[in-house]
């Protein structure tokens, strides 16, 4: 790896706080409502299936596939705890300020959607930590694409990331210059200079730069286009183009956007 220097803009990682999530109009987070804001969850419309589901060709290879019917299991959807290889699975319901969902869980509001192919949200338990131990790969990234003239603030979420002993840097492709940032318990932001155009991959070193460094998701800096391929670890089918890079191929394995 190439020497690593810190870049200019470091920032400290804030304390924490309850993480959370909601869906926006279309069953998933909205660009300006994926971290707190959300649309109420009692509006009627979220109680039907989402007009577009469909499964994806080798969804049953998939241990988080969403059923070929429309039965009633509340699942996991959006949410900044959650990683998004865990789209999908199932998810424990409870009630706020009753259910006791267990050390390092909390009974988000917001936690699930009603079923794999509803828009309505639902309470769930919620992996929020603080953990200590290591990253999961995939993250996730919000947003996932900007202008490449201009400087860049990334959130990056989907996990309850520990703030104390440890902290989180963050590089962009190949360089050698590594961001932290403050957030949430389940998400920090970090802010990066403009970038020539293209897609790269962001990595985030879970022992504050050492090794292994895990692949959170991809960046688009554009020109005015935006990136249509799936981000990795979200469902997929045979004819879906993951987003990938000639030094980070992807492709769709098990069901989801994985390194090859």
């Amino acid at each position: 790896m190439p020497a690593r220097r810190v870049g200019s803009v470091v920032l400290v990682l804030l304390g924490l706080v309850a993480c959370g999530g909601r869906p926006g109009p279309a069953g998933r987070p909205s660009d300006d409502m994926s971290r707190d804001g959300g649309s109420s969850p009692d509006a009627a419309s979220r109680d039907a299936p989402s007009s577009d589901a469909r499964l994806p060709a080798d969804a049953a290879s998939d241990p988080c596939a969403c059923p070929d019917d429309l039965t009633y299991r509340p699942t996991y959807q959006f949410g900044e705890c959650v990683p998004p290889l865990l789209n999908g699975c199932e998810a424990p319901e409870c009630t706020p300020g009753v259910t006791d969902c267990g050390e390092g869980y909390t009974c988000n509001e917001w936690g699930a959607a009603a079923c794999c192919y509803c828009q309505q949200a639902v309470p769930a338990c919620v992996f929020t930590g603080p953990a200590q131990g290591p990253l999961p790969e995939y993250l996730k990234l919000s947003p996932v694409y900007g202008p490449a003239d201009k400087q860049q603030t990334i959130t990056i979420e989907g996990f309850p990331f520990y703030v104390g002993a440890l902290y989180y840097l963050v590089r962009v492709g190949d360089s050698g210059d590594l961001y932290q940032g403050g957030g949430t318990t389940c998400s920090f932001d970090v802010t990066v200079p403009p970038h020539g155009i293209g897609m790269e991959p962001v990595w985030v070193s879970q022992y504050g730069g050492d090794d292994p460094w895990v692949l959170a998701g991809f960046f688009t800096f554009s020109a005015g286009d935006y990136p249509t391929c799936v981000q990795p670890g979200y469902p997929c089918s045979a004819d879906t183009t993951c987003c990938a890079t000639s030094a980070v191929p992807m492709g769709c394995v098990a069901g989801r956007c994985r390194r090859r």
